[in-house]
């Protein structure tokens, strides 16, 4: 997806109205030299075609956990899709779990834009012992694991599980 910038070659400009005017959003988008992403104004298949129906984005902004899983992220989608709209992955709050669940159902979506997003790198330690979540020259290939592509690590659910632990018995 590339939009036209002028000098500072912007790709797109994420969700820049309010998150519940899908109106608004195709107000911006029909008068944007730049190509506009939704993205806290879709989290059903319904707001997908909402905003497909509308002309209202060049690109949907989308992540599991704010579609509700695999199948309603794969519906979303597959909406965009129909509609000649690239999607790309939004990435917050998540585990590898999260990430390898994105990735396989990444791998499957002919209309996936290259500006995706993972954030699980982010954090002090994570509960996927294998396989190696690092990007790769600014990019996670698709996994070819078992399952999901990857392996609990089972000390640091323990670790998890008892730093949870600990935080409920300080505030009771």
């Amino acid at each position: 997806m590339s939009g036209v910038a002028g000098k500072s070659d912007v790709e797109f400009v994420e969700q820049p109205t309010h998150c519940e005017s899908v109106a608004a959003l195709a107000q911006v988008r029909s008068n944007s030299q730049v190509a506009i992403a939704a993205d806290q104004l879709v989290f059903t298949p319904y707001d997908a075609y909402n905003v497909c129906r509308e002309n209202a984005a060049n690109l949907i902004v989308l992540g599991l956990h704010e579609t509700g899983g695999l199948l309603r992220f794969s519906k979303v989608a597959h909406i965009a899709e129909a509609a000649g709209i690239d999607i790309c992955i939004h990435g917050l709050y998540e585990t590898g779990i999260t990430t390898c669940a994105a990735n396989q159902v990444a791998a499957t979506l002919p209309n996936l834009d290259d500006g995706n997003q993972y954030m699980n790198h982010f954090l002090e330690w994570d509960i996927v012992k294998s396989p190696d979540l690092s990007p790769q020259n600014g990019k996670l290939p698709v996994l070819n694991g078992p399952g999901l592509g990857f392996e609990l690590d089972w000390e640091a659910i323990d670790q998890a599980s008892d730093l949870h632990s600990k935080r409920i018995a300080d505030n009771g």
